[in-house]
């Protein structure tokens, strides 16, 4: 098991507290810009965000996309935060890389380290250390999709543990 960590753990989130955050997160900066021109935020109808926010964290913890999703869309957070993900803020930008991870694990795409460490709920060091313990084989470019899957499926992350890529069936 990995040591303790104050960061933020994919799997122990509540997907509706985490769309409540976001929700709230985002009205407030953008009640900020509303102000400049007179606009009120608080009358705008939001369940499409909320929605959307809910959504995207549900597919980051388990995978699988609802009916409506062909891939997972981090264009609500884009909308609230804008497109400089370096101003997001952090429940956001770990949302958006560990749908991201599992996404491209999906694809049958290389994946670093920091994106097994996020949906392992691990830090990136520890990850670097099981690769060099031999627990798997992390090349220069990441581990393979498939490698990325046995990897957590053996680790219990849910989405993994009958792993079979909806892309490439």
């Amino acid at each position: 098991m990995g040591r303790p960590s104050s960061r933020l753990k994919l799997q122990a989130l509540d997907v509706s507290d985490v769309a409540d955050e976001l929700l709230s997160l985002a009205i407030a900066r953008l009640s900020e810009v509303a102000k400049v021109v007179g606009y009120d935020v608080a009358k705008v109808n939001t369940d499409g965000f909320w929605t959307a926010c809910a959504e995207l964290c549900r597919y980051a913890q388990v995978g699988g996309l609802s009916s409506t999703w062909k891939t997972p869309s981090p264009a609500a957070l884009w909308a609230a935060f804008g497109p400089s993900i370096a101003h997001w803020p952090p429940l956001a930008n770990l949302i958006d890389d560990a749908a991201n991870a599992r996404w491209h694990i999906y694809a049958g795409d290389r994946v670093s380290a920091k994106s097994l460490a996020l949906l392992a709920g691990l830090d990136e060091r520890h990850v670097r250390l099981l690769a060099r313990r031999g627990n798997l084989t992390l090349g220069k470019t990441g581990v393979t999709a498939r490698e990325a899957a046995r990897w957590l499926a053996s680790r219990g992350v849910p989405g993994f543990v009958t792993y079979k890529s909806p892309l490439t069936s």
